[in-house]
């Protein structure tokens, strides 16, 4: 059997993409088809999916109503309570940093590169005090201008995850002037023009967004661990996944080689392969070319209400089931074999697994007048040895049974479900009238005011002016 772990934040941007959740601002749509895509791959190409279940109680009966495909783990049967532990202790050694107004810190400086958003903080004048500001840094033109909208929505989106999720919401963040100065209370801004400088620390937006950060940092890492124990792939997010494989790398679950095979597979245009493969280093990294198959599903069935129960009716199509028969095989011979016989025998099934999907392609490929639409699908394997530095498993209670999907043996690596969210999202672009049906069902919030950022200008960012000074 082969299991994907999602998390649920991808469940909430599917309920926000059928209705049943209400948006702040349709900016998130576009992020949140992604998302129901991610959902019914997974349902597509493994046995079965699961979740823990961390919702807070008074939300769970109702998601699991939402979602009767998908088996939800209950925490303490597991005492996942350790894992837990582990992971907030490993979030709080690095906390965001904010050094003379950019990101600095390791983990989120690589994260917005990943995304490619460039983003500035300065101090801004808000009733004659002045507040730490997010900011884009230049006008983004075009494309550009809608993913960062896309991007700070999807980031804001953590926090509605974390009022339904169980878990520490943080807003620890290390403020430094381009001084090196640390930025605590009493600290007053030089060369400011007006008043005397006195600040009032970060205004709401960006201590909205730095908590979004911690929430993401703390989710991502907490449901890779998870996946480990479980022995399944993890599916979170897609705009988790440049935040985890940068984590990856960093704490050395990744070495340089596998890292940059990663890095290029996410970036590679999926036109011309269906699939291949990448080894070195202590991994390897597989790349698959599919259709949009949430494109092709509401273009079936007329309403994003019913993509994930007509999902779940494919799965028994002959070809799904034949993909995940290979795909199992994948990763068996990652589990039981050498590196290089694994990535031999990889090699010689993912010959196989091309014909197949080109066949896919062939049946499920949406043609618009932009085009066809084709998404990447990534998956990362590293070894048992990169994860030293990781929690000692829980060990399992004998009164609890075992779910059949739980080896014995659980000293395995953890196999990463990757997805590029930029390429992704112009996928969802060319889907055309079609990725309009796809956000028909959408509900917005009444009188709610969406977080968006402001922007400033590359020539005036070091400029001081009665309204705003730089950090």
């Amino acid at each position: 059997m082969s299991y994907a772990l999602i998390d649920n934040a991808t469940l909430t941007a599917v309920q926000r993409l059928t209705g049943d959740i209400e948006l702040r601002t349709k900016d998130s749509v576009d992020c949140d088809i992604v998302a129901i895509e991610n959902l019914v791959e997974a349902c597509l190409f493994y046995d079965e999916v699961i979740c823990v279940d961390d919702y807070k109680e008074q939300y769970r009966a109702a998601r699991k109503n939402a979602f009767p495909f998908i088996r939800f783990i209950a925490p303490s049967d597991y005492d996942l309570s350790k894992i837990d532990g582990w992971v907030q202790a490993e979030v709080a050694k690095s906390i965001p940093k904010i050094h003379g107004g950019e990101f600095a810190d390791a983990n989120f400086r690589r994260f917005l590169e990943l995304l490619k958003m460039n983003v500035v903080c300065t101090w801004d004048i808000s009733s004659s005090v002045y507040y730490l500001t997010l900011k884009a840094l230049g006008q983004p033109q075009g494309s550009d201008a809608q993913k960062y909208s896309d991007y700070v929505a999807a980031i804001f989106s953590e926090l509605s995850d974390n009022s339904a999720t169980n878990g520490p919401l943080r807003s620890d963040v290390e403020l430094v002037d381009s001084r090196g100065n640390p930025i605590t209370a009493g600290y007053r801004i030089p060369g400011a023009k007006w008043g005397d400088g006195t600040q009032g620390g970060m205004s709401s937006g960006l201590r909205y967004f730095v908590a979004s950060l911690n929430w993401l940092a703390y989710k991502t890492i907490y449901y890779a661990a998870c996946a480990r124990f479980f022995w399944a792939d993890v599916f979170l997010h897609p705009i988790r996944h440049a935040f985890l494989s940068n984590y990856m790398e960093r704490v050395g679950a990744y070495d340089y080689v596998l890292a940059r095979s990663l890095l290029t597979k996410m970036n590679q245009s999926f036109d011309a392969e269906f699939v291949s493969i990448a080894s070195g280093g202590n991994g390897s990294v597989t790349a698959f070319g599919f259709p949009f198959f949430a494109a092709w599903i509401v273009r079936q069935c007329g309403s994003p209400k019913r993509i994930m129960a007509t999902a779940i009716e494919m799965r028994n199509a002959a070809e799904f089931r034949e993909a995940r028969d290979q795909l199992k095989a994948i990763r068996i011979h990652y589990d039981e074999k050498d590196e290089v016989a694994a990535s031999k025998m990889a090699q010689k099934i993912t010959r196989d697994f091309s014909k197949l999907v080109l066949d896919i392609r062939e049946k499920y490929g949406v043609i618009t007048a932009q085009g066809a639409s084709l998404t990447g699908l990534i998956k990362c394997y590293n070894g048992a040895a990169s994860f030293k530095g990781w929690p000692k498993l829980p060990e399992l209670d004998i009164r609890v049974p075992l779910p059949a999907f739980m080896r014995k043996s659980r000293d395995g690596g953890v196999v990463a479900a990757y997805r590029n969210l930029s390429n992704d999202i112009d996928s969802v672009w060319r889907l055309g009238e079609v990725r309009d049906v796809l956000g028909s069902a959408v509900r917005l919030k009444e009188d709610v005011r969406a977080m968006r950022l402001g922007v400033e200008a590359p020539k005036f960012r070091r400029a001081h002016s009665p309204f705003k000074s730089p950090m």
